[in-house]
């Protein structure tokens, strides 16, 4: 009998057939509103056998019109969204730079409490901004996105615990060209399994959203290493 988890990811891909949501810009939408600098908590996705079998099924989709590639530099699982980097607090997920510090010392009383966990990748998903992989972790990384939602300066987000499931994205969309076809082959592929990786750090990083390219550049300022 499914778990949790299991059920909150197969209501998700219950709706697969619901159209792409298409990212035209990362700067210049309803989310960051004209903001570049995103703070995000994230474990990297650095293991070879896993990103070559990740690389290899990115092949597959490059058939399909609709897909636009992450590539291997971008891959990571998130744990928990921090909020924009700003001078001025003008929105409620803006941080001001002189917080940073705050926010890395109560991670780090935090993230005392957890220790090294294995992560399985297994199963295709798509959660209307991208073709992911879903997450089985023994819920050690939505246990941190919820202990992270004690930290003051961290915005809760609609995203964030009870709703938070982990995953690992590795394609956004373009356009909605044969993007039935796609829901097709995915269905077809489901029960993938992508293997397995340790999990020894978490990594608290700015993505720089870019204005006119297609990928954020992760900038890494302060790694949390796991017991």
């Amino acid at each position: 009998m499914p778990d949790e988890i299991e059920e909150m990811f197969l209501g998700i891909w219950s709706r697969r057939r619901r159209p792409p949501e298409i990212l035209t810009s990362w700067v210049d939408n309803d989310w960051s509103k004209g903001r570049s600098r995103y703070l995000t908590f994230l474990v990297r996705v650095n293991d070879v056998d896993v990103i070559d079998k990740a690389i290899d099924f990115q092949s597959k989709l490059a058939a399909f019109p609709c897909i636009d590639l992450f590539p291997k530099h971008y891959f990571h699982m998130t744990v928990k969204g921090v909020g924009f980097l700003t001078q001025s607090k003008q929105h409620s997920d803006d941080l001001l730079k002189v917080d940073v510090e705050k926010v890395v010392c109560q991670t780090k009383d935090i993230l005392k409490s957890f220790t090294q966990f294995e992560v399985s990748l297994i199963n295709l998903n798509y959660f209307s901004e991208v073709i992911c992989i879903e997450v089985y972790d023994n819920n050690q990384i939505r246990e941190m996105n919820r202990a992270l939602l004690e930290v003051s300066e961290i915005t809760r987000m609609d995203v964030d615990y009870p709703r938070f499931l982990p995953h690992f994205s590795i394609a956004q969309f373009k356009n909605d060209e044969r993007f039935d076809e796609l829901i097709d082959y995915l269905e077809e592929h489901r029960k993938m399994q992508f293997g397995k990786l340790n999990v020894d750090a978490i990594e608290l990083v700015i993505a720089h959203l870019p204005k006119y390219g297609r990928y954020p550049r992760l900038e890494t300022l302060c790694e949390f290493r796991l017991s």
